[in-house]
């Protein structure tokens, strides 16, 4: 009888002893998420402003950008090659950071301030832009555009 009773006494012990186990491993793993989305945040907010200091640092890239978001029929070839690759670019980064499903207005208004640049944008958009991205990113950047 005292073996059954440590038996048990063992076997609680070891059921509670799981649970507690299981249940800091849990909040290690929800607090290191936690930590992986912020970086991943912090990461690609940065990479938008790369795009941008892109953009200036390259006085040839800048005259591009310029014509590119008022007039984007009217650029060569190779002109709108590297147009198309800096809103391409800047929009997988607004992509990557909507799909966080964090930081709402953040996403909301660096895709409004882009599109809101000039109507080279929004062909840029409508000609490529909308073939390039996952189906609800190209409906949430619609929905931009429609509310405007």
């Amino acid at each position: 009888m005292d073996y059954e009773l440590v038996s048990i006494l063992s076997q609680t012990a070891t059921g509670i002893a799981t649970l507690a186990v299981a249940a800091f491993l849990s909040f290690q793993l929800r607090l290191q998420h936690k930590e992986s989305v912020a970086s991943a945040q912090a990461e690609l907010t940065n990479g938008l402003g790369e795009v941008v200091r892109d953009i200036y640092k390259d006085s040839e890239l800048t005259d591009i950008y310029l014509r590119g978001i008022t007039e984007y029929e009217t650029l060569l070839k190779e002109e709108k090659h590297r147009f198309n690759i800096v809103l391409w670019t800047y929009f997988m980064q607004i992509q990557q950071l909507w799909e966080t499903k964090r930081e709402e207005e953040k996403v909301r208004s660096y895709a409004n301030t882009m599109l809101n640049t000039g109507l080279g944008v929004v062909a840029w958009w409508g000609n490529m832009g909308q073939y390039v991205y996952p189906g609800e990113f190209v409906i949430y950047v619609d929905s931009l555009l429609n509310t405007d």
